[in-house]
């Protein structure tokens, strides 16, 4: 069951969290990954001119760009995931699971004192 379950998660983030079942064969000189990549490269491009008109980015390190860009992209993220707007799996969708045998139990490769854990 524990080996299946991870198969069943590996097809539901694949679902889920990515639009690759949108497309049909993605790898065979796809306009929409080719698409994607260029999309990318873009903001990339775009990020780094930023980066750049500020003065490089020893200078957007210091006026503190580079970390406001972080905290933000990362609330963003958060917020969609907490809306429901963006799916990870096992965070906001299928959180249900099987127990590991790597930990948790007797007998179980990895096992944790209840000491450790209470100061965790």
């Amino acid at each position: 069951p524990w080996d299946q379950q991870w198969s069943l998660r590996l097809q539901q983030i694949v679902a889920y969290e990515t639009d690759l079942l949108e497309f049909g064969d993605i790898f065979d000189g796809s306009k929409e990954i080719d698409a994607k990549v260029e999309d990318l490269k873009g903001q990339a491009l775009a990020e780094l001119a930023r980066i750049d008109a500020m003065g490089g980015a020893v200078h957007a390190i210091e006026v503190g760009y580079m970390k406001q860009r972080l905290v933000e992209a990362s609330a963003k993220r958060l917020a969609a995931i907490e809306a429901g707007e963006q799916i990870v799996v096992g965070v906001n969708k299928y959180q249900e699971a099987e127990p590991s045998p790597l930990v948790g139990q007797a007998g179980a490769i990895v096992t944790v004192s209840p000491e450790a854990e209470a100061e965790q």
